[in-house]
């Protein structure tokens, strides 16, 4: 017998939903199975509302995204709507075992039956909802913060400017592109610490002071440089650089022999981070291809003398994200065999820099292997030419600066030594007579008894 209220319908459709605990960030779902993530949009002021919504498989490949503006509606309703649309698209393409995540929690706990609707306008659409749950299969609804749901809102703001339903398939808008980054960036890096797991390393102390503190007994710390330099014999060399700018970040890296011939470069677009984050990506990106390679010995150099020092046990991490990233690094180099780590200056760092700078225009890694970009030609030959000491001329500029030098020298001596000179001269003044003065009161003497002999003798 068919119930005998919507209430005890709706009920009996929820049989096959199963819910989740609340999520801050995205999350990839079950192999094989699809997450449908959805948002609706209210303007405050002109009360027109918007729908949009987009669904990835388990390695966040986008797949469709659909967009569309409903007129006047209550952001409730239009988290109803954009719900009701995807899983139509859903109906419509045979899928079935779908995840779904929205970030509006009233509609979740609504359709999970752990609170009421509030309207019979949105009990409505619910039933419109519920009728399509069973043509699904098993699906899961869970809520999610706005952080985790942001190509669904982006699919959502560009429903203000299409007024019918506009769906993408397997090629994303321009406009959520970053956001689909950001979203796979996090999964991307659990599958290298997946692929580091099968080569062989161990996990890194867990607390923060045994991490900075414990010792690496195969890296060795040199000094500073301030050109580039070719690395011993049979060994490469790896200059590693990360760039951040306002509209996002980028890393880069190169690897060169003894003669100073290039053998691989990288570089990739990553999402908006901090500078120091940057350069420890970079070294982290730059030390997988080494072990993937499976290189050893090699030289490190890199122009972050701080993030140098912390890697070298010389000074603590402080931020987190900076420590987590030092433990994956830390992890790699006991299969790098004996590598040596210094810091170089912005001038013998060029080619990294450069090949920081095109990360900025590829998303996606990627590898140049024994052939340079033209970009980074210059700063390769400029580096890899043989350094000769050329003694420093002497020109007029420089004779001229330096008797200015002992002119102003003598200057300040002088000036030093004057009031001492007067305060002498003072004192003499005062009681004392002066050599020359005594010198000049003997001589009178001496003429005066000289006079007196000679009119004595002119008496006699």
């Amino acid at each position: 017998m068919p119930p005998s209220s919507p209430e005890a319908a709706a009920e009996s459709k929820r049989e096959n939903l199963k819910t989740s605990s609340p999520s801050s960030i995205w999350t990839p779902p079950k192999k094989g199975r699809l997450k449908l993530n959805f948002n609706g949009l209210c303007k405050y002021k002109s009360k027109r509302s918007s729908i949009g919504g987009v669904y990835r498989d388990h390695r966040g490949k986008f797949i469709l995204g659909y967009a569309k503006g409903i007129g006047k509606a209550t952001s409730y309703m239009a988290e109803l709507v954009a719900l009701k649309h995807g899983l139509d698209l859903a109906v419509a393409n045979g899928w079935r075992d779908i995840s779904i995540e929205g970030d509006l929690k009233g509609v979740i706990d609504a359709i999970a039956g752990r609170v009421p609707f509030r309207t019979e306008e949105d009990m409505e659409k619910y039933m419109e909802i519920a009728m399509m749950l069973p043509q699904l299969g098993k699906t899961s609804m869970v809520h999610v913060f706005q952080k985790g749901n942001k190509v669904a809102r982006g699919f959502a703001k560009l429903g203000h400017k299409a007024a019918t339903l506009r769906v993408w398939h397997d090629i994303p808008p321009g406009s959520v592109v970053r956001h689909l980054e950001q979203d796979t960036s996090e999964l991307r890096e659990e599958d290298e610490r997946s692929f580091l797991v099968c080569a062989g390393w161990k996990a890194t102390p867990t607390t923060p002071v045994a991490a900075t503190e414990s010792k690496l007994p195969n890296l060795k710390s040199v000094p500073s440089s301030r050109i580039w330099t070719t690395p011993k014999k049979g060994r490469l060399k790896l200059n590693f650089d990360g760039s951040s700018k306002s509209n996002g970040s980028s890393i880069g890296g190169v690897y060169r022999d003894h003669k100073g011939k290039f053998i691989l470069g990288y570089a990739q677009g990553i999402s908006r981070v901090t500078s120091s984050v940057a350069e420890l990506v970079a070294l982290k990106r730059g030390l997988q291809l080494a072990v993937k390679k499976g290189w050893s010995d090699i030289s490190i150099e890199g122009d972050f003398k701080s993030g140098i020092d912390a890697i070298a046990s010389r000074a603590p991490f402080r931020v987190k994200k900076d420590l987590r990233l030092y433990k994956e690094i830390a992890a790699m180099l006991p299969l790098l065999g004996k590598t040596t780590m210094s810091h170089v200056l912005r001038k013998g760092n060029r080619v990294a820099h450069d090949f920081a700078e095109l990360g900025h225009e590829a998303a996606p890694l990627r590898l140049w292997h024994h052939i340079p970009p033209e970009k980074i030609l210059q700063h390769l030959e400029e580096d890899a030419a043989p350094k000769e000491y050329y003694p420093r001329r002497r020109t007029s500029w420089h004779c001229l600066r330096r008797s200015f030098a002992l002119r102003l020298m003598l200057l300040l001596f002088r000036n030093h030594h004057a009031p001492r000179r007067r305060a002498t001269s003072t004192a003499r003044q005062g009681g004392c007579v002066a050599p020359r003065a005594k010198k000049e009161q003997g001589g009178a003497w001496l003429r005066e008894a000289q006079a007196q002999r000679s009119s004595v003798a002119d008496v006699a």
